[in-house]
This record gives structure tokens, C-alpha cells and sequence, in this order.
């Protein structure tokens, strides 16, 4: 519901304003509502990744970064969709992940909407800058 909601966001917010860790924020996800501790970690590390990637974003533009590449973590098990490590595409734009779904980088979707949650939980890529080389 809309209150639970609102107070999970409050306290992620609070624990990322001092830096906690992952394990910090699940025992705050546990004091909102009854969940079981690796759950809890999926939505704190899930959480986390979506802020970071759409705070990258925004220091990208507003760094006048015009590109961007998306990295996975390559391993056996990164996700078919997300199989898209080195695709490269302005700061601007959208990548199209595999599954056809469109990210402005792993967590956020185009236009900074939300991903689906098959992309979005426990997602483990990233995205870097592409500078130019002289």
C-alpha cells in the first residue's frame, strides 16, 4: 500500500543519505514490513543499484558526457536480456535490452521510468562513460 511505500522510501532515503551498506538498508527494509532477511538484501542491492545508475546519468549529462556503454558483470549468469556488454549509445538515448525492453541504464528505464522486474532485481550491470580518445 501507499503508506508502506512511503515509508520504505523514507527509510532508504534516510540510510543512503549516511551510506549504509547494503545489509543496513535490508535490516531497514525489515523494521517497514515483515520480510525475510535475503529478500530483504534483494530490495536494498536492487534499490541501491537503480539510485547510483540514475545518479550517474545525471553527472553524465551534466558533465556533457556524450556517450555511454553498458557493462555486465560477465559471468554465467547474467541475465539473457542483459547480454548486451560493450553496446554503446549516446548519453541521450535508450539501450534496447535483449527482451526488446528499453533502459536508460541497468535499474532505470527510458525516461527514467521503472524497469520490469525481471530486468530490474538483482540486476548487476552497469554503465561508464565513453570518453574520446585523442
Amino acid at each position: 500500500d501507499a503508506t508502506t511505500k512511503a515509508a520504505l522510501a523514507q527509510q532508504l532515503a534516510e540510510g543512503a543519505a549516511v551510506a549504509e551498506s547494503v545489509a543496513q538498508l535490508a535490516k531497514r527494509i525489515q523494521a517497514v514490513f515483515v520480510v525475510r532477511p535475503n529478500h530483504a538484501q534483494t530490495i536494498a542491492r536492487t534499490e541501491v543499484l537503480t539510485a547510483y545508475q540514475a545518479t550517474q546519468l545525471a553527472v553524465f549529462e551534466a558533465a556533457g558526457v556524450e556517450r555511454k556503454r553498458w557493462y555486465t558483470s560477465r559471468d554465467d549468469v547474467v541475465r539473457d536480456s542483459h547480454k548486451i556488454d560493450g553496446d554503446e549509445v549516446a548519453t541521450s538515448e535508450a539501450f534496447t535490452l535483449g527482451d526488446g525492453e528499453r533502459a536508460d541504464a541497468p535499474g532505470v528505464g527510458e525516461g527514467g521510468a521503472s524497469l520490469s522486474a525481471s530486468n530490474r532485481i538483482n540486476c548487476r550491470c552497469y554503465v561508464f562513460p565513453v570518453v574520446a580518445e585523442e
